[in-house]
């Protein structure tokens, strides 16, 4: 994720919609059935980050983008196919979410992380904590980009910058790395004892956690900068392959637990919508795995929010016992997760695996 630039022009009133707008869907048939569209869920006329999945609720979160200059970016909670959503928490510039453990709402801002929590059904989201500002411990960090929740409670994030910063469950906060370029997205496998670190200028990075301080260490990289060029935020799937978008390229690529390119879904720029980034195909930013089974993919980008159903489900989210109650295994962090990406049946996924381009009209929620 990256702090949004002063926006060029703002559209008033609602999107012009026109059937003839066009994705393209390239994936392994081990991930998605030929014929699946990509869903408009949420039209906002702007440049949105961060979709958060909220088993309790059935509920979907994403940030709005505002001008640097504007105080207020707001989260707008969406219920898929039940109701267009609200804004549900509407000061502070906020950026990438994620739920913790607990099933609180814990975001990005500028200067700070903080922990939201809802008053009661219907009303907007307030502050139940901010976990830690900029200068703890003499720290210094601007905009909060992007989070990544371990078991414990414990956080690794990125800000706008080189560094990337991790906060104990104390709330000591220490910078672990500075050998980054364009800090963005980030993904804490805890199981594997390892940080995947998304740059934009850098493609993506892996790095070792050393245990004695939680710092990051032996950075190498998992994707290239030529590979995946404008490298924004992303997520993992239960195969352990990786959904990095491109806010550049407007595209959520795909890779496989080795780094293998598997597959894209490349967004169009449908007539009427927001795009104020530059991509070459409709910006696409950040993704999550929502839905009871967790095999939706929530993209966010310009235009507000989008889905697409897929095979593979995401790595369950740190939910405790309200995953439980649905099924899910209790922590995004599991040991159990395959090492290799692999198809349905259990089979390695090969690279030369067939993948269907389809292009598939952009489809609006409801219809």
């Amino acid at each position: 994720m990256i702090k949004k630039l002063p926006f060029a022009a703002i559209l008033i009133g609602t999107f012009a919609f026109l059937a003839t707008a066009q994705n393209v869907i390239q994936l392994p048939d081990s991930l998605y059935t030929a014929g699946d569209t990509i869903t408009w869920v949420k039209r906002v006329p702007a440049y949105c980050e961060g979709p958060a999945w909220e088993p309790a609720t059935g509920s979907v979160y994403f940030t709005q983008q505002g001008a640097n200059s504007a105080a207020n970016w707001p989260i707008h909670r969406v219920k898929p196919g039940v109701d267009t959503g609200i804004i549900w928490y509407a000061f502070r510039q906020n950026n990438g979410i994620e739920f913790d453990k607990q099933g609180r709402l814990i975001v990005a801002q500028d200067g700070r992380l903080s922990r939201l929590k809802q008053a009661a059904v219907g009303d907007s989201g307030v502050i139940d904590s901010i976990l830690v500002t900029s200068g703890t411990n003499g720290v210094s960090f601007s905009q909060a980009n992007d989070l990544s929740i371990g078991s414990k409670g414990d956080i690794y994030f990125t800000a706008l910058g080189s560094a990337v910063y991790y906060l104990s469950p104390s709330r000591q906060l220490s910078s672990v790395t500075t050998n980054i370029t364009q800090a963005n997205g980030i993904e804490w496998l805890e199981e594997q004892k390892a940080v995947y670190v998304n740059s934009t200028g850098g493609g993506v990075y892996r790095f070792e956690i050393d245990s004695t301080n939680n710092a990051l260490i032996n950075r190498t990289t998992f994707i290239s900068t030529a590979m995946q060029p404008g490298t924004d935020g992303g997520c993992v799937d239960s195969h352990n392959n990786r959904w990095v978008a491109s806010y550049s390229q407007g595209y959520i690529k795909v890779y496989s637990a080795r780094g293998d390119s598997i597959g894209r879904v490349s967004l169009a720029n449908p007539p009427g919508s927001f795009n104020n980034r530059g991509g070459v195909a409709g910006n696409a930013d950040n993704c999550a795995f929502g839905g009871a089974d967790l095999k939706t993919l929530f993209i966010t980008g310009d235009g507000g929010l989008y889905s697409l159903k897929v095979k593979v489900a995401g790595r369950p989210p740190a939910q405790g016992p309200v995953a439980v109650r649905r099924g899910l295994p209790q922590s995004r962090h599991v040991p159990s997760v395959e090492t290799e990406s692999r198809d349905l049946r259990g089979r390695l996924l090969a690279p030369d695996a067939k993948v269907p381009s389809v292009k598939a009209p952009v489809r609006e929620a409801g219809r």
